[in-house]
């Protein structure tokens, strides 16, 4: 998804090493040409063969965040150092707002104060242990 250009900016711009995964299939979607335009231009390395497990495996991350991936982390796949350092970023607010389409839910909802939510990952959709919200008038 275009919405990780802000942070693989910032990143960049602060000299923090990235490398960025996604899935073959999402490569193929018009969406990605301006994230795989922004990476090269900035040469972030993207890899989008093979799984996420292998992938960590591979680059042997730091730390790891997540934005607009669509599949369940089985975090017991994931070596244990890493475990805590997975950090889904999620267009919600959390617990009131799982799953797909947060701003549409909160904008039809009419939520007062829609926001964002960083959280852990764990075994179970948007349910890991929060450690940052933002809400927005």
């Amino acid at each position: 998804s275009p919405n990780c250009i802000p942070l693989l900016h910032y990143l960049v711009q602060n000299k923090i090493q990235i490398n960025l995964f996604t899935e073959a299939e999402d490569t193929r979607h018009d969406s990605f040409a301006e994230v795989a335009h922004f990476c090269k231009l900035l040469k972030v390395p993207i890899q989008s063969n093979g799984t996420i497990y292998n992938w960590l495996k591979q680059i042997k991350p730091d730390v790891v965040f997540i934005l607009g991936y669509k599949h369940l982390i089985h975090v017991q796949k994931i070596d244990n150092h890493l475990q805590q350092k997975i950090f889904n970023i999620h267009f919600g607010v959390l617990p009131h707002y799982k799953g797909p389409s947060p701003v549409f839910w909160q904008l039809k909802n009419g939520e007062p104060h829609p926001g964002i939510t960083i959280h852990l990952v764990n075994e179970k959709f948007d349910d890991g242990h929060i450690i940052w919200m933002k809400r927005i008038k």
